[in-house]
C-alpha cells in the first residue's frame, strides 16, 4: 500500500479508533511489542504499525515542546501572535490599535 493510502486508512474512522486507543494505552518501548500484537489481532498489521508510528511521534512532540507551555499563555506572547496574524487582540473588526487610539479612520477599499 503507497504512502497516501496507508495516511487516508489511518485517518479512517477505524485508524482513529486505534489511535484512540493507543491514547489511552502506556505504550512504553518495553510494552509497545505486547501492545502491537494484541492490537493486530484486531486491527490490521500495517495500521497497528502506522498508528504506534504516529502515537510515538505525538509523544516526542508533547515531550519536545512542554518547555514552551508556558509561553502559549503569556499574554504577551498572544499580542504578538495576533499582530503576526493580522489582527488585534483588543479589537473585533482585526484593525490595528494605532486605528483605535488616534480615532484615524479605517482605510478600506472605495465604494
Amino acid at each position: 500500500m503507497d504512502a497516501p493510502a496507508r495516511l487516508e486508512e489511518l485517518l479512517s474512522p477505524r485508524g482513529r479508533e486505534l489511535l484512540g486507543r493507543l491514547r489511552q494505552e502506556a505504550v512504553t518501548p518495553d510494552t509497545a511489542l505486547r501492545v502491537s500484537a494484541r492490537l493486530r489481532a484486531e486491527y490490521p498489521a500495517e495500521l497497528v504499525r502506522d498508528a504506534l508510528a504516529q502515537h510515538e511521534l505525538r509523544l516526542a512532540y508533547v515531550t519536545y515542546f512542554a518547555d514552551f507551555a508556558p509561553l502559549w499563555k503569556d499574554p504577551r506572547f498572544q499580542e504578538l501572535r495576533a499582530r503576526m496574524d493580522g489582527r488585534s487582540p483588543s479589537t473585533e473588526e482585526g484593525r490595528p490599535p494605532q486605528a483605535e487610539q488616534t480615532g484615524a479612520p479605517e482605510l478600506g477599499p472605495r465604494r
